[in-house]
């Protein structure tokens, strides 16, 4: 599951889909590595997949000062 944070961080879908299909299904931690890059479309997916602590998603985002990001959800899921 720690690959799928590390993909998520990079951004790399291929990656991403590569260890969901191997079994991954971490979709928090998916989401965290992704806030903690401001990937906002990958935090997106992760959330449609499953991914539900918001606050923790928000928290890794003002963590990695992603100013962005943490607009963009603390908008979106007012």
């Amino acid at each position: 599951d720690w690959g799928l944070w590390g993909a998520a961080e990079g951004g790399n879908r291929g990656l991403i889909d590569f260890f969901i299909e191997k079994g991954a299904n971490a979709w928090n931690l998916g989401a965290y590595g992704a806030a903690h890059n401001g990937k906002i479309e990958i935090v997106e997916f992760f959330i449609k997949k499953g991914a539900d602590d918001l606050k923790g998603i928000i928290r890794c985002g003002v963590l990695s000062n992603q100013t962005t990001l943490v607009e963009y959800f603390t908008e979106k899921y007012k």
